[in-house]
């Protein structure tokens, strides 16, 4: 098992701080139509304007000085905003000598930046949301719990350069018979989220494998999501591979050998 993983130098999402930006209005810049190419984007926080049409020929230019990028950039005295949940907003206009250019959709155009001031204690050590996700890399489990089966042989291990990134994760022996919920070691992840929801999606990247001891007795790994301090739920089963389909090997077997992960 590997798991993906992101890295971000940007101070506000590092620091699980947030700086989205949007637009209340398409600007016009003089002859050129003008818009925002994409929507604001947590990894790039750049809003680009760019010219896409005209409505008769004729020169022009985008940006700054002859035609390159004018980067205008917003930082925040973190110790002085507001603590989450409250939230911020700060309007930047955009002004022109345009002649009726301040009478563009009712206003001048304008956009929103939106300060999120979260922060995590400072005793905390695990996994943080960002942007509405966890990513972590299997190989970096905060414990194991070591389950009720009396088999001293049990463990995982760490396999260096297996799958996306970092390194997989995966249990031995590898001739393992299978093991109920509890009896086996299981690996504990601690993550520290934002998101007040009841339910999360959790994606793995597994190797290909075969259900090598049958269709009756397939792979199958079990998942549980519980906040600290609260007694486990029932966790969630998941069997990954799915059964033969007559003599041939499972559905998508094609697709996922070669993908390797």
């Amino acid at each position: 098992m590997s798991g993906p993983h992101l890295e971000d130098n940007m101070e506000w999402v590092s620091r699980n701080r947030t700086l989205p930006f949007r637009a209340t209005a398409v600007g016009i810049l003089c002859l050129p139509t003008c818009s925002i190419s994409r929507p604001w984007d947590l990894m790039d926080p750049n809003l680009d304007i760019s010219t896409s049409s005209f409505e008769d020929p004729a020169p022009a230019t985008v940006g700054g000085h002859n035609g390159s990028d004018s980067r205008v950039y917003v930082t925040v005295d973190w110790d002085k905003a507001p603590k989450a949940p409250n939230t911020t907003e700060v309007f930047i206009n955009i002004t022109s000598d345009c002649r009726g250019f301040e009478r563009y959709a009712g206003q001048e155009p304008r956009v929103v930046a939106t300060v999120i001031n979260r922060e995590v204690p400072d005793d905390f050590e695990g996994f943080v949301e960002s942007d509405g996700h966890v990513s972590i890399e299997a190989s970096h489990y905060q414990d194991i719990y070591e389950g009720d089966s009396d088999d001293e042989s049990l463990e995982y291990h760490t396999i260096k350069n297996y799958g996306r990134t970092l390194a997989g994760v995966g249990l031995y022996p590898l001739d393992t018979e299978t093991l109920e919920v509890g009896e086996g070691p299981a690996l504990e992840y601690e993550m520290y989220l934002f998101s007040n929801h009841s339910a999360a999606n959790v994606t793995l990247f597994i190797s290909p494998a075969a259900n090598y001891l049958g269709d009756r007795n397939p792979l199958e790994y079990a998942i549980v999501l519980f906040p600290s301090g609260e007694d486990q739920p029932e966790p969630t089963i998941v069997q990954p591979i799915g059964p033969n389909v007559g003599s041939n090997m499972p559905e998508g077997w094609g697709y996922v050998v070669p993908n390797a992960v």
